[in-house]
């Protein structure tokens, strides 16, 4: 994500950059499904995630991944979309990278709440609180949490 100031100066929006690389996207659900894989509902998720067809594993919640032999024989893959950006200088803040799991229990204004007072000063201490937010997100759904990455790097 993309941190931009809005036009009045006074706060920070976040703008996606990328698509989610998740089996309920349906350009990845059928690369899945015509590999030999399939995409159902856990009884413990919400979420979609990606089987060997008629087993239990690999149980994955992310269509692209480095190194998932299992996974890439049922439509995992590590190609990543590209995406050229020319920043604009004075309007965007910071770029914001992380995986799916970090995302997938905060809303933009769990994130902004944090980053629209924070300083490049501030970034090793931002991160933290935004990945212990994640964290807490992830108990309260569950018990458990994924891990997860975050990268935050201000211009």
């Amino acid at each position: 994500m993309l941190g931009r100031r809005s036009k009045n100066k006074k706060s920070i929006n976040l703008h996606p950059l990328t698509n989610d690389h998740v089996p309920a996207v349906a350009e990845e659900k059928k690369r899945i499904y015509e590999k030999g894989g399939e995409v159902r509902r856990t009884t413990t998720s919400m979420e979609e995630k990606i089987f060997v067809r008629g087993r239990v594993y690999p149980c994955l919640s992310t269509t692209r991944s480095l190194g998932d032999d299992i996974g890439r024989l049922v439509g995992v893959i590590h190609k990543p979309d590209i995406l050229t950006y020319d920043i604009i200088p004075g309007s965007d803040v910071f770029l914001m990278m992380g995986t799916d799991s970090f995302f997938t229990f905060l809303e933009d204004n769990d994130i902004l709440n944090v980053l629209n007072f924070a300083t490049s000063s501030t970034v090793e201490e931002s991160t933290e609180i935004l990945l212990k937010k994640a964290k807490n997100c992830w108990m309260q759904a569950g018990g458990n949490y994924e891990d997860f990455t975050l990268s935050l790097c201000y211009f």
